[in-house]
């Protein structure tokens, strides 16, 4: 699944949403942060892994803004624990370049994409 296709110059929100297979929230997830963030040039950001923010605990709904560094294509991984199991799960995004008619750059401030879910399944 893709986040979607953001701007150069904005930050970008990245979403997690975990629920059980019933889309119960999955309330007992802990240590949930954005293990890695693979760039364009395939190449690990140093500043990861990250701790994502808690945006609403009940609902198991979790985020962390993004800077991206260039254009192109990016790959994330996320990761959490259950019962001390470690789970991860993984999303895309492209950056674009940003330039209006007039050829100078914009920015916008934050952009949310929908909010990823993730469906924990036990066996």
């Amino acid at each position: 699944m893709s986040l979607g296709n953001f701007n150069f110059g904005t930050s970008v929100r990245l979403p997690l949403h975990l629920t059980h297979s019933g889309g119960i929230p999955l309330s007992e997830a802990t240590n949930v942060r954005v293990e890695k963030i693979v760039k364009p040039d395939g190449t690990s950001d140093i500043n990861y892994p990250k701790n994502m923010i808690v945006a609403d605990r009940d609902f198991s709904l979790f985020y962390l803004d993004y800077r991206p560094s260039s254009v192109g294509s990016y790959l994330v991984i996320y990761s959490f624990k259950i019962n001390g199991l470690k789970y991860s799960s993984m999303d895309s995004f492209i950056v674009s370049s940003s330039q209006s008619s007039s050829g100078s750059g914009y920015a916008r401030p934050v952009q949310t994409p929908y909010a990823r879910s993730i469906q924990f399944h036990q066996d």
